[in-house]
């Protein structure tokens, strides 16, 4: 048998370990980063809205300045979110019942749904003054025709008084939802 000759395998193991540190000690080449996209909002745009509250001596108005994007929707839910605000400070409103989101099957009708979280304690004058403020406000937008959803639902009375439609109907093309 033979021997195998100490230099050429020493001259081999050499080569062989050679390679496996180049290998250890070379870098991929570095990944190009993941492109950044910025998550930036549109543009809020200043506007004027009147808001309307009705009481038992009559209409008063208030115009304020507001921010709205330009979802559909989105304007009017501005204006009855500032309208809750000003409401719940005269008592015209409900602390249960928090501002609607919008809905616009088509730009003359919304469909207002309010989150309610427990029975208001709300005389049949005062919910029948809080529903008047809200349809002459959204007017005052353009909306001619107002739709009130509790709770994502179309109940028979909006708050335990005032009778509302018994079925609620939208337009075949949809809905756009603004908040």
């Amino acid at each position: 048998m033979t021997r195998p000759q100490p230099l050429p395998t020493l001259l081999g193991a050499l080569v062989l370990l050679a390679g496996i540190v180049a290998f250890v000690r070379s870098s991929p080449p570095p990944l190009a980063p993941p492109p950044q996209v910025p998550l930036v909002a549109a543009p809020a745009s200043p506007f004027e809205a009147t808001l309307v509250g009705v009481t038992a001596t009559g209409e008063v108005r208030e115009t304020v300045s507001l921010q709205s994007y330009p979802e559909p929707g989105a304007q009017l839910a501005a204006t009855l979110r500032a309208l809750r605000a000003w409401l719940r400070d005269e008592g015209g409103w409900p602390e249960a019942l928090g501002a609607p989101r919008v809905f616009l099957p088509v730009p003359t009708h919304a469909v207002l749904d309010f989150p309610l979280s427990a029975p208001p304690d709300l005389s049949a004058e005062a919910e029948a003054q809080l529903i008047a403020s809200l349809r002459r406000t959204a007017a005052r937008q353009g909306v001619r025709e107002v739709t009130l959803l509790v709770n994502g639902r179309a109940p028979a009375t909006f708050l335990g008084h005032v009778a509302l439609a018994d079925a609620l109907e939208l337009p075949p093309d949809g809905v756009q939802r603004g908040e």
